[in-house]
């Protein structure tokens, strides 16, 4: 059921996407591992058996394997930015989430940045499966953020690839920025 909390929405419309596919073995990719809470999503998933989990910072990919902790599922931890991805994932990716900003309770100052979150999409946009799903979450409510978003929306919106579905979510009724969500569906041929 979709609700004003964006995360919250965001879980809700991948494993409705995860449930309809029927797909097992699923690759997923972790875009920005930040404390942890969307990897944990990722880890309690049935289809997925793979999870590669980008971050820059130290504290980021320390605060995820503390959140994790023991697992069946075979997780990478990379301290590498997302746009490095191809060096790490060789085939296809079925699922990734890329959730913008910054490290919460961490340096403010460290935040994605618009070339590199934008080079990350492409690469990833290029590796989804015939079925596969990116989420993008962007957080126009400080600075960087702002700018962040914009460039990814105005990228996306230019995409006029007849395979992929591209969706914005957002709540209008709120006083002050909100997260904004981008789904973005490979269907390359009928699934």
């Amino acid at each position: 059921m979709l609700s004003r909390n964006m995360t919250k929405n965001v879980h809700f419309f991948i494993e409705s996407h995860l449930s309809q596919w029927g797909k097992e073995n699923l690759i997923a990719m972790d875009g920005t591992l930040g404390n942890g809470y969307d990897l944990e999503f990722l880890n309690n998933q049935k289809a997925i058996s793979t999870i590669y989990g980008f971050d820059i910072q130290a504290q980021a990919l320390e605060n995820s394997k503390t959140r994790i902790g023991e697992t069946e599922k075979c997780i990478y931890y990379i301290q590498d930015s997302h746009h490095h991805l191809e060096c790490y994932i060789e085939g296809e990716i079925d699922l990734a989430l890329f959730n913008l900003g910054y490290l919460p309770g961490a340096d403010k100052s460290i935040v994605t940045r618009v070339d590199t979150t934008l080079e990350a999409i492409e690469k990833t946009i290029g590796k989804l499966s015939n079925g596969g799903m990116m989420v993008v979450m962007t957080y126009p409510g400080h600075e960087e953020g702002s700018k962040e978003h914009e460039a990814v929306k105005d990228y996306l919106s230019g995409l006029h690839k007849k395979n992929l579905s591209i969706l914005q979510l957002n709540v209008n009724n709120v006083i002050k920025p909100c997260p904004n969500c981008f789904l973005i569906i490979n269907q390359l041929y009928k699934i």
